[in-house]
């Protein structure tokens, strides 16, 4: 993996990181802003719903964010990626045995990759992954939103 390291977070380290997660997520919250808030995203982290993965250099400086959450189909889980942020797309890429094999270890048969920016298709290509489902979206009623 060269001079960078995947780790998962840890539970107990988790109030100190979140002002790092926080700054992440701000930089691009078009990406879930539409369904999802700031205290949404941080109340799943905290609860264990969505899992937080680091991408550390070798000062152990966090260069990219990156949660998951596990999906529960009928034939059995995946491990899905639902966001990832920062500054080293390409060095998560190359971390993506890693995940791969925490997903085996989670009892995943697959890890699905649920953002919709076309780079990280580009990026993982080469690793074997290939669209498997589109998801689009219009808002039909925006006074129904939660948050309205």
């Amino acid at each position: 993996m060269g001079k960078f390291q995947l780790e998962r977070a840890e539970r107990s380290s988790l109030e100190a990181l979140w002002p790092h997660i926080l700054n992440f997520l701000l930089l691009h919250k078009e990406t879930w802003q539409e369904t999802e808030t700031v205290e949404s995203i941080r109340s799943e982290i905290f609860n264990g719903s969505l899992q937080l993965w680091l991408l550390l250099d070798s000062e152990r400086v966090i260069r990219m964010g990156i949660m998951t959450r596990l999906a529960y189909y009928p034939r059995g889980t995946a491990l899905q990626i639902v966001w990832a942020q920062g500054e080293e797309a390409a060095h998560a890429v190359q971390s993506i045995d890693y995940l791969e094999q925490q997903a085996k270890e989670l009892g995943c048969f697959r890890v699905e990759v649920q953002m919709g920016r076309p780079g990280w298709a580009k990026l993982l290509k080469p690793h074997g992954y290939k669209e498997v489902y589109r998801v689009i979206g219009r808002t039909v009623d925006p006074t129904l939103r939660m948050d309205h």
